[in-house]
């Protein structure tokens, strides 16, 4: 099993392994591109960046995450600007979801023992966002 697979099932994992930090890289640079994109023309990068995402949803700039290709997007959903996902396990958003400006999901965790801490340890756990929710301006949204 990969450090990345470790990750994304929330299993202890190496945050500095090459693999992880090749598709965080990828990621990155997918980023800078959709971010500078118009709505209309941003689709073909989105595809290549999300795990998956429905063509009538839309991701408003700028949009900011960890990896990309484990963050899926329902149908006819809308999440607007600002939006940061670090998303070290899945991501799921149902259909017909809005997401308000400045929102944040964070998959990821560190251990109440300082001493684990101390050694960088994370552990991530998946959100899911089920259909026709609504999430406000400024949610801070944690993993299950």
């Amino acid at each position: 099993m990969t450090e990345f697979e470790k990750m994304t099932r929330g299993l202890a994992f190496n945050g500095r392994d090459e693999t992880i930090d090749t598709i965080r890289s990828k990621a990155f640079s997918l980023l800078q591109t959709y971010n500078t994109l118009p709505a209309d023309k941003s689709y073909d990068t989105a595809v290549e960046l999300f795990g998956s995402i429905d063509p009538e949803s839309m991701v408003m700039p700028p949009f900011q995450c960890e990896f990309g290709k484990t963050i899926h997007i329902g149908k006819e959903t809308f999440i607007n600007m600002g939006v940061v996902m670090l998303d070290g396990a899945p991501i799921t958003i149902g259909n017909n979801v809005l997401i308000g400006p400045n929102c944040q999901f964070y998959t990821a965790g560190h251990p109440m023992d300082y001493r684990r801490r101390r050694q960088w340890e994370t552990f991530c756990l998946p959100i899911v966002v089920g259909n026709d929710v609504w999430i406000g301006g400024n949610s801070v949204i944690c993993k299950v």
